[in-house]
This record gives structure tokens, sequence and C-alpha cells, in this order.
């Protein structure tokens, strides 16, 4: 299905216009009204300029360009926009630039951007024609201008002939033409025939000039080998040296560059860990500090509540040892000692009566047994003196032994109550000075021994903890002192001295003191160093440093190899001098055997793409003599019907169809039962406009392919018409404005009241002097310009085109 393209609004900045026009209008012509000279054509002209530029390599085309230069001065330039198959586009265009900027409205991103020169070859310039084919279906301004542009009086030249179709087929006059330069451009590449019906051509042609240059090319070849192979060894330790060159060249540009940057983070890096790292003793200081301190006031608070042992006598503990280990077990085994002797003294007693008795017994006995004895019986009497005397001496052994034992034990027993009394008086002296000793025994010294032990060990701890305390004091010195250097502070001599010689009584305070001075360099340490560092940190590392394979990004590793790479470099510069000295002693051929390969590669391939050429030339040659006719014959019936519908719709069914029965310059038309020539007579005035409007629209719609229905343009319709064929005209227009869009510009405001129409657009002439025309650039030399009047309050707001300020003069 046909698709309408219609332009909707052009704001311009070009020849005598400044201003902005609304162009929508539907179902009916959209009417420019204006004296001679107010500037209605440059209207027209800008729309189609607005999207296809000058093509200023002409020279026509150059002029045009510089006569139309805003006549006021500044910007030259123009934006229209129109709706199409691609939507809503907005074309601006910078005439003096070409650069065009397409946008398509709701879409923030342009659809294209950048140069737009109809002339240009590149790749900008062909997409921007790609664009136009797709959104206008006519890729060039000649093509618009021959069909759905109608200039002042340039209706009548319309004809229907062959170019429309060489335009859309190629561009060939005929196809003996297309015939004849296919053989030129054949001839030019071979002498081969190009058809077995011709003959082989003596001049030769690329293939046998390139023939020749290859035998040529081959014998300098040998002779630049010859030379090259005794330049080669050099040639390659140069070429190696010179790699080896820019690489070091390319890395010590490379480590200078990321050095800068590596130091600076690193130095960053540092900074941000010395401050973290003094943030931390701080705050570790401070925890610590309060520590030290909560355990000095417990051991304090401990050791204050039980002072008992406060008097004790400091060796209390060897004291205690020397009686339980030595003294009370001597005095122990020294009264068991003084028992064991009473007891053996009082078992051996003293002489009893009953050993008295014994021996005055044994004394009479043997004294009887004398008597006996003396007395005649001696048996009897030996017997019994016998007996008394071994009684009597039995007696006074025993007696005699008792004494000498309770002797020795009296003895014994002295000596062990001797050593039991200066063991004793050891354990009175022991005991001196010590409180409570009168109920210090081997059953209590345990607890006593525990208390006491734990009455010292807490003292000791009170001790370590207040040195301990003033360790920890003067090191928190020491950090406050850093961390006020570190923020750029003269330490406070008279806040300093007491942190390192603190005094007994003071300990406590100064110590909560040194504990708010912490707390307060820690959060200074935090806000005012640590926090900014953190921000340089966080967008130094943001940054990326190329560095080579192997490099650490550490500005230590970085110097170490730029001082490396420094170093090969100086080395490599030398032996590059050396190198390129010794091979200048060597002679250079005055080509190099590689670029002569080269060359015979490229004639080589010169050649094959040549014969493929004049293959694809002979197959053209022949395609074109057979099937050129079938494809103009085609293209001219599709063009013929689509006259025949226009001029249906035209004139509604009273002319039409149109018959070509030899080739489009034998058109006739039916008009109303006759076949009649495309002219006036035997056609109406009226008839014959309506005839070539038809043809031209149908022309527009055969380029674009019968796809897109193009605006059609139309400057001063109406010349030469009378009233009545003027009306048939501009009724033929209105039905044909029901379908597309068409502009209309004239002169003829009588003629438009007559035919009762309304302009849409109505531009005022204004006097100007010779002298004003003469200072405004590009003016054309005539004798009043023209300015557009605002346009009605139902117009829609000017657009901001160039996204800048609207154009004056609306």
């Amino acid at each position: 299905m046909s698709q309408d393209v219609r332009f909707e609004r052009l704001e311009l900045e070009y020849g005598c216009h400044s201003a902005g026009f609304d162009l929508s209008k539907r179902g009916a012509p959209f009417v420019i009204l204006g004296p001679n000279g107010c500037g209605k054509t440059t209207i027209l002209e800008a729309l189609l300029r607005t999207l296809y530029g000058f093509s200023r390599r002409k020279p026509k085309e150059r002029t045009t360009f510089e006569e139309r230069r805003p006549w006021g001065g500044g910007a030259y330039r123009a934006a229209v926009e129109l709706e199409g198959p691609e939507g809503r586009l907005l074309f601006a265009r910078d005439f003096e630039t070409d650069e065009v900027r397409v946008m398509r409205r709701g879409e923030a991103e342009p659809v294209f951007e950048g140069e737009a020169n109809p002339a240009g070859t590149g790749e900008k310039a062909r997409e921007y024609r790609r664009l136009l084919r797709r959104a206008l279906g006519l890729p060039d301004l000649d093509a618009y201008d021959r069909t759905a542009s109608v200039t002042q009086g340039g209706l009548l030249r319309t004809t229907l002939s062959e170019d429309i179709l060489q335009i859309a087929a190629g561009g060939h006059a005929d196809v003996e033409s297309a015939r004849e330069t296919l053989r030129d451009r054949y001839y030019a590449i071979t002498v081969e025939p190009i058809s077995p019906d011709e003959r082989k051509r003596r001049r030769a042609g690329e293939i046998e000039r390139l023939h020749r240059q290859r035998e040529e090319l081959r014998g300098r070849a040998e002779q630049a080998r010859a030379a090259e192979a005794r330049r080669a060894p050099l040639a390659r330790r140069r070429d190696e040296i010179r790699v080896r060159l820019a690489h070091a060249e390319a890395d010590v540009s490379t480590l200078e560059a990321a050095f800068e940057g590596l130091s600076e983070l690193e130095s960053l890096r540092a900074a941000h860990d010395a401050a973290q790292e003094r943030l931390r003793q701080l705050e570790e200081l401070r925890r610590e500090l309060d520590e030290a301190l909560a355990h000095l006031d417990l051991f304090e608070r401990r050791v204050g509540l039980d002072s008992a042992y406060a008097s004790f006598p400091d060796d209390y503990l060897e004291r205690l040892g020397a009686l339980l280990d030595g003294l009370w077990p001597h005095e122990h085994s020294l009264v068991e000692e003084c028992r064991r002797h009473r007891e053996r003294l009082d078992r051996i007693g003293t002489p009893g009566p009953i050993s008295l008795v014994g021996l005055v017994a044994g004394l009479l006995a043997a004294l009887v047994g004398g008597l006996l004895f003396r007395a005649g019986s001696e048996v009897g009497g030996a017997l019994i003196l016998l007996i008394g005397a071994g009684a009597a001496g039995f007696a006074g052994v025993g007696r005699s032994r008792r004494r000498r034992s309770r002797r020795r034990e009296g003895e014994v027993l002295e000596d062990a109550e001797r050593r039991l009394e200066e063991v004793r008086e050891r354990i009175r002296r022991r005991l001196e000075s010590v409180p409570e000793a009168a109920s210090l025994t081997p059953e209590t010294l345990p607890d006593r021994r525990r208390a006491f032990e734990r009455d010292r060990a807490e003292q000791k701890m009170v001790e370590e903890a207040r040195v301990s305390l003033r360790s920890l004091m003067d090191r928190a010195g020491a950090a406050l002192e850093r961390a006020e250097t570190a923020r750029g502070t003269e330490p406070d001599a008279e806040a300093s001295g007491p942190r390192s010689a603190t005094r007994d009584e003071r300990l406590l305070d100064r110590t909560r003191e040194l504990l708010s001075e912490l707390a307060a360099a820690a959060s200074l340490e935090r806000d005012e160093k640590l926090a900014p560092l953190k921000l340089q940190l966080r967008d130094a590392s943001r940054s990326s440093f190329a560095l080579p394979d192997g490099v650490p990004a550490e500005s230590a590793a970085v110097r170490a190899r730029l001082r490396a790479r420094r170093e090969e470099l100086r080395r490599a510069q030398e032996e590059l001098t050396a190198a390129e000295r010794r091979l200048a002693y060597e002679g250079r051929p005055a080509e190099s055997s590689l670029s002569i390969r080269s060359r015979l590669a490229e004639l080589d391939r010169r050649d094959v793409a040549l014969r493929r050429t004049a293959e694809a030339y002979r197959h053209a040659f022949r395609l074109v003599s057979e099937a050129y006719e079938e494809f103009r014959r085609t293209d001219q019936e599709r063009l013929v019907d689509s006259v025949s519908r226009y001029l249906a719709r035209a004139t509604r069914g009273d002319l039409g169809p149109l018959v070509a029965p030899a080739g489009l310059e034998s058109a006739r038309l039916d008009a109303g039962g006759r076949i009649v020539p495309l002219s006036s007579p035997p056609l109406s005035y009226g008839q014959l406009h309506s005839t070539l409007f038809a043809i031209r629209l149908a022309a527009a719609d055969f380029l674009a392919d019968l796809g897109i229905r193009v605006p059609l343009l139309v400057d001063d319709p109406f010349v030469h018409l009378d009233e009545e064929r003027a009306r048939e005209l501009w009724n033929a227009l209105s039905r044909l404005a029901k379908e597309r869009q068409i502009v209309v510009a004239t002169q003829d405001r009588l003629l438009l009241e007559h035919l009762e129409v309304r302009p849409d657009l109505r531009l005022a002439a204004r006097s100007i002097s010779a002298a004003e025309l003469a200072e405004r650039p590009g003016a054309p030399a005539v004798e009043r310009a023209t300015e557009p009047e605002p346009p009605g309050r139902e117009e829609a707001a000017t657009l901001d085109l160039w996204g800048s300020q609207p154009p004056r003069g609306e």
C-alpha cells in the first residue's frame, strides 16, 4: 500500500525569509499567495534544499547557494518537519557546513547526524541518501525536480519519454548507447573480441599492458633480490633493534605515565595507613588505659579493705617456712625425745630394799655355809656357802648397774631439755614483731600463709598496675604528640610534661585526663585526617594504570622496571646507531624486491580482476542486447498504467487511459473516445495541465517504486489560464490533494478570489532601497523584497528546531 509523505512545518533563515511556516493542512491544497518577488518560490525551493542541499561542485549550484544566503546575515540554515513511512522526522540543515541532524518525534537520540553533501561519496553521505530513499522515495533533487516539483512555467515542459525509464534502469540514453559503453569499456581492458562477430583489436588493452609490465618487473626483481641478499642480515639486525627500541620506548612511556600516579596512590595509601594506625593506637591505648585504670582502682580497693597484714615483716614467709620446716618439727622431736628419756629414767628407778635384802641374805647364807663347813658339814656348808656368795654377788652387781643407767639417762635427758630450750628460744625470736604470734600454730600456719601471700600478691598487682599504668600513660603521651604533629599542630608543652612524670597521688586523675585527651585526639584523627584521606584514596584508586606484563602496580616495582628499561633503551639506541652505520656501507637497490613482488602480486590481482571485469562486460553486453528491451517494456507498462490511474482520479474519468503502442514518445491519450496526442490542441489547456500533472505524479511514484506519494510542489500553475481553465485545474488539484499533499504558490489574488479560495499563507512586500540591497550579502538584484506576515494565532507554536532560540521574524 502506498504511503503519503507530508511536509508539516518549515523554519528557515534562507534568502529573504527568517521565519517559520506551518504546512499541516490536509484534504485540500496548501496555498501561498503573494506578489512577485515576495519569496514564494524561495519557500518551495527551501523545502527541497533543506532535504537535498546544494551540489556546490556545479557552478550554477554555487551561484544559487550564494544567492540564497540570508539577506539579514547570520545563520544560513533551515529545518523541515515531515511525516512519512519513517514516522515524523525533523530535518535540520546548516547550509554552511552541509551538516544535517535528523530527529524522530519521541526519541532523544538523532536518527542521523553528520555531513549530508549531495555530491559526497563518504559513508555518511551514502547513509543520508539511504535515509532519504526510505523516508521520501526520491534520493536526489533531480528526480524530485523532474517529477513532483513544478517550477513557475515548468509544467508545460513535462515530457513522457525514455528519460524516466533511463533513471530507473541505469541512465543510458538507449540500448545502443549501453552496448557502446560496454564495448568501449571492454576494449579498454583487452584486445580479445567481445562477441564472435567482431575482430580482435590491435590497440593493446590494460591486460596486455599488464603483461609487459610484469615481464619488466620480474627482471628488476632479480636485481633487487641480489642486492637485498647482501643487506638482509644487516637489515634484520637493524629491524630487530628497532623493535626492541620501540618496545623499550613504549614501556618507558607507559611506566613513566604510571609511575607518577602510582607514587601518588601509594603516598595516599601510606598516609591513610599511618592515620589508620595512629587512630588504632589511640583507640587501643585508650582501651588499655581504661582497663589499667579499672584494674588499679579495683586492686587498690581490695588492698585497702584487707590491711591486716600490712604491718607484717617482709620475711614473714621465710619465718613461717623456718618454723614449719625446721624449728617446730625439731621442737616436736626434742619434746618426744625428752618424754622417752623420762620414761626410761622412770623405768630404771632407784636401788630398792629388795636388792639390799638379797645382798644381806646372801652374805648370811655364805656365813652359815662357812660355819657349817667349819663344823664339819663340808658338803652342806660348801653348798650353802656357794649359794649365799652367789646371791650376794648378784644383788650387788644389779644395784651397781641400775645406778649407772640412771645417771646416763639423766645426762641424756638434760642434754635433750637444753636443746629443746634452745629451739624454743629460736622459735620465740622468729615470732618477734609478728602480730598474733601467740595464736600461730602449725595448724593455723597454712591459713596465715595463704592470707599473707594473697595480701602480698594483691599489693604486688597494685604496684604492677601502677607501673603498667605509668607505662601506658607514657605511650599515650607519645601517641598524642605524634597525632598532633601529624595534624600539623605543635604539642602543648604544659600538657605533655605530666604525661611522662606523674605523681602517685595524681595518678588516677591524670589518667582520666589522658583518657579524655585520647578520645578527643582519636575523634580529630578520624574526622580531620582519616576521612579526607579515604575520599582522596577512593578517587585515586579509581584511576587505572597501564603497565607492561609482569609489573605489579607498585611504585617500587615500576621504578625498578623503569630504570632497567631506560638502560635497555640506551643500549638499544647505541646498537641501532652502529647497525645503521654498517648498513649504510652496503649499496641500496633502487627498489626493494618486496615492493616489486608486491607490485607483481598487485598486477596479478589486477590481471585477474580485469579478466573478470572483461568477462562481466562480455556477459553484460550479451544480456543488455537480449534483455534490455524486455525490462524497458515492463517499466513502460507500469509507468503508463500509473499515469492512467492518476488521470482517472484527477479528471474523474474524463481523460484516460494513456496508451503508448511504440514507446513513450508515441504516447497518446483517450479523451472522450478519441485517441489524441499530449498537446493543446486537441486537449484543452486545462486538460493538458491535468494530464501533465498526472504524468509528473506518476513519474514521481514510479521513481519511488510506487510505494511512497511525495508532496506535489506547484509554483504559479495558473499562468496564461483563463478563469474557466484555472477552475478546471484547481478542481483537479483539489481532487489530488485528497490523496497527497499539494503546495501551490501563486501571485494571482483575483483568480483565487474568483475561485473562492482562501490562501493559507499570505506574503506581503515592502520597498527596499538600493543601498540596503547592496549591504545584504547574496541579495538578488530586485527592487522589492518580502517578509512574511505573522501567522494566524491558530497556527502551531514555533519549533525549537536547532536546540536554540527560534528564528526571528515569525
